[in-house]
């Protein structure tokens, strides 16, 4: 049966990213959304919820750090930050009575992987749409900062802006996954096209 490919200058990622990336996108993806359009939700599953997204954050942060071709310098960073992040995503958990410290937390995770991910994208020109990967990132460290000055009172209004972060997010994960290197197409020009199972680019 054919499968489509995606082929093209995706080689800055090991063997095995696209699926953690497609995985993580797709999981963020729904919860995304669920966070989004079930803002009034008991404060525990708020919490557990956000927590869950800091959490895909970091995976994020780790699966770049541990499988991308970058330089020990950003990679070390990179590391650094997926820790910090899911430290963050722990730190949401028996939080959600005090949404103002919510909100902190969640923005600092947000401001923080978007600048390892701008890093990263501005310093790996062999990445897939690196300039897009970089505006993307310094979109969510945007996200973050606007969190922490709209200064948000309420869980359900910090649900409906961070679900929406998140459900981008996850579609922008999903995208990249699409465009990473598989094990049987290499190389080349960018091309879309169907390609039968073994058939090598």
């Amino acid at each position: 049966m054919p499968i489509l490919r995606d082929t093209g200058r995706t080689d800055v990622f090991d063997g095995g990213a696209w699926q953690a990336a497609f995985v993580i996108g797709s999981v963020s993806l729904v919860l995304g959304v669920a966070i989004t359009v079930w803002p009034d939700k008991p404060p525990r599953l708020s919490e557990a919820l956000f927590t869950l997204a800091l959490f895909l954050l970091a995976a994020w942060d780790f699966v770049v750090a541990l499988r991308a071709r970058i330089g020990r310098g950003i990679r070390t960073s990179t590391f650094a930050i997926g820790i910090f992040v899911a430290l963050l995503g722990v730190s949401c958990m028996r939080s959600s009575e005090w949404a103002t410290l919510l909100a902190v937390w969640i923005a600092m995770a947000f401001v923080a992987h978007g600048i390892v991910q701008a890093m990263v994208g501005a310093w790996s020109e062999d990445l897939p749409d690196s300039g897009r990967h970089e505006v993307f990132g310094l979109l969510t460290m945007a996200a973050g900062l606007g969190v922490l000055v709209w200064q948000i009172k309420t869980v359900p209004a910090l649900s409906v802006l961070v679900g929406c972060c998140v459900t981008l997010l996850g579609a922008e994960q999903i995208s990249l996954a699409a465009r990473f290197d598989r094990a049987a197409v290499r190389g080349g020009a960018r091309v879309r096209g169907l390609l039968p199972p073994g058939h090598h680019a």
